[in-house]
This record gives C-alpha cells, sequence and structure tokens, in this order.
C-alpha cells in the first residue's frame, strides 16, 4: 500500500445490524421458520408446537461493542444473557465471564451467538468441549469469523441431535 493511503477502521457502527441479525437466525431458530417456510410453499397446513425466546439461555461469545450490543439487545426477550470476553463483561442484567470461566459460561445454553474475531488465541477455539456443554438441541448462530468454530465438532454434534439446524 502506498504511504500516501490513509487506512483507517470503522468502530461501533456493526452492533445493531449484527445484533438483529441474531435475532431474526433465533427467531427462525426458535419457531422452526424453515418447516414453517416449507408447509407453506407446499400449501400445507402443517400445526406444531414452536418454542418461545423467553424460555432460552443466550450466551454471546466476544464482549467488544458488537456483543455488548446484542448482548443487550437479547436481555429483554429471553430468560438469560450471558456474555464472555477476554475480561468480564460488567453489563446491566447480563451475566458476566472472562476466557478462564468458559466451561461455567457454556453449561446448560440453548443458543449461542459467536461475535469473535480470528486470532491465533481464537482459531477452531469453540469445539467438542464447548459444544457439548450446550443444552441438547442448542443452536449457534456464528456472525463472526468462520475458523473460531471447529466445523467437524459442529458436524458431529448436529448429527448426534446435540445440536439442532435452522
Amino acid at each position: 500500500i502506498p504511504p500516501t493511503v490513509t487506512i483507517s477502521r470503522i468502530v461501533d457502527q456493526f452492533g445493531p445490524d449484527m445484533a438483529e441479525f441474531a435475532l431474526l437466525g433465533a427467531l427462525a431458530w426458535v419457531k422452526n421458520w424453515p418447516r414453517i417456510h416449507s408447509a407453506q410453499r407446499r400449501h400445507e397446513w402443517d400445526p406444531f408446537l414452536v418454542g418461545r425466546l423467553a424460555d432460552k439461555v443466550v450466551g454471546v461469545l466476544g464482549a467488544g461493542s458488537i456483543g455488548e450490543t446484542i448482548a443487550v439487545r437479547f436481555r429483554p426477550w429471553v430468560a438469560e444473557v450471558r456474555a464472555l470476553g477476554r475480561h468480564r463483561p460488567r453489563l446491566p442484567e447480563i451475566v458476566g465471564y472472562s476466557m478462564t470461566e468458559q466451561a461455567a459460561f457454556f453449561e446448560g445454553l440453548d443458543l449461542l451467538i459467536m461475535v469473535l474475531p480470528l486470532t491465533p488465541e481464537t482459531y477452531h477455539g469453540v469445539g467438542q468441549e464447548a459444544l457439548s456443554r450446550m443444552k441438547a438441541g442448542g443452536y449457534v448462530i456464528n456472525l463472526g469469523r468462520g475458523a473460531v468454530l471447529d466445523n467437524p465438532a459442529l458436524v458431529s454434534d448436529v448429527r448426534s441431535a446435540q445440536l439442532s439446524v435452522g
């Protein structure tokens, strides 16, 4: 890059949009939108019981400006929101965890929302051990970098029904 080119970054602009994408994914999962949409396309009535976000424990992995925005926006919709960051997040009505408390953070999660950057420390940082601590049938929304998630572990948990697909 020529020395005359100025490089800058955008800070604190993406949180609201990412929170809306996370909410869209969460609602599609809990209401089983693929099933509803499929029945609609077939012009069939397919009655079934849907879940509710109000009953869910949501974990936001990554507590930078985007993760904090997601956590705060989800709080009125769900039973509990947890946030995990390098340092324990301190947000009103959000249960904060530091990196040394990962096992407790993942324990019993219904929904994991990931917004981590890809670094040597985060590469495949979410794998079998973390995912197995989530509730059976849990769901993962990865809005961060793909390689943070250990895809073979994810596929294994989906195949075993430990995690659900949307």
